[in-house]
């Protein structure tokens, strides 16, 4: 009986977040001059309080919320205006026990499926990511950086990887320090993996600034020693590496060397391609 009412009471508290989260978009207006503005913080904060329960979790909020956004986004016209709102409610709460990662996903959320004219946008909406949660942001830092070695300055570019660097090695000793005498054997070991996965995608991305500079033989040596690693990556991360290769092989005039990449790149795609039935 205890654990009927407990869960009862969970399922209530859990509907009185998700209309927290609904009430302001409720009452708002379809005013064609409302802020447009990309930031976290050109949205004020209308969530009401939180419930003074000794159950209510504000993690709660941000579950529901994050799972709403990316429903909405699978949508034929995600309304993104709506979208917005409730992620830019979402970043302005104070969450101290909410876990660094679900913050990190509603700012990657809040960036996603952007238009090019907003590039200085997303900008600002990346760096207020990283520095609300610092060491705590490598998908942040690793958005932030890809954009600007596709869109930026060489020179910004470069700063980002060293910073991104940093932030993997911080990430490294926190992990062999205090913090993972605290972790699980499954734990540390999945950290340890996503650690290495995030130092290949560094190393690929010097490899696209060497190129960008004319550095081909240190953009190449950089791809091939990647490539041949054992670090699990995904495939379309894979794919990339193997492509910039190529790429490389045919600006130094190595035509055979990147008909061989360009070849491993179909293969790529063939495995990271669903299998269709006949």
């Amino acid at each position: 009986s205890t654990r009927k009412e407990s869960s009862a009471a969970s399922d209530v508290y859990k509907r009185q977040a998700l209309a927290r989260l609904e009430k302001p978009l409720t009452n708002s207006t379809s005013d064609s001059n409302k802020n447009t503005d990309l930031t976290p913080e050109a949205s004020p904060l209308t969530l009401p309080p939180a419930h003074g329960t000794q159950t209510y979790q504000p993690l709660w909020d941000f579950n529901l919320g994050v799972a709403w956004a990316r429903a909405s986004f699978q949508k034929d016209a995600p309304d993104y205006g709506r979208i917005d709102s409730v992620l830019d409610q979402l970043l302005a709460l104070p969450a101290p026990t909410v876990p660094a990662s679900t913050i990190e996903d509603v700012y990657l959320l809040r960036v996603r499926e952007r238009s090019e004219t907003q590039a200085s946008s997303i900008n600002e909406i990346l760096l207020a990511g990283i520095e609300r949660l610092g060491i705590d942001s490598p998908n942040l830092q690793l958005q932030r950086t890809a954009k600007l070695i596709a869109d930026g300055t060489v020179e910004n570019a470069k700063t980002a990887v060293q910073e991104f660097d940093q932030t993997l090695q911080a990430r490294r000793a926190r992990l062999v320090g205090m913090t993972g005498t605290r972790l699980d054997a499954m734990t540390k070991s999945t950290e340890e993996a996503r650690l290495d996965q995030f130092v290949w995608m560094k190393n690929v991305m010097r490899a696209s600034i060497a190129s960008r500079e004319g550095l081909l033989d240190s953009a190449r040596q950089i791809l091939r020693n990647a490539l041949r690693s054992q670090v699990t990556v995904p495939t379309q991360q894979r794919l990339q590496a193997t492509l910039l290769l190529g790429d490389i092989y045919r600006r130094m005039g190595a035509w055979d060397l990147a008909a061989t990449s360009y070849e491993e790149a179909l293969s790529l795609i063939h495995i990271s391609e669903p299998t269709r039935p006949r």
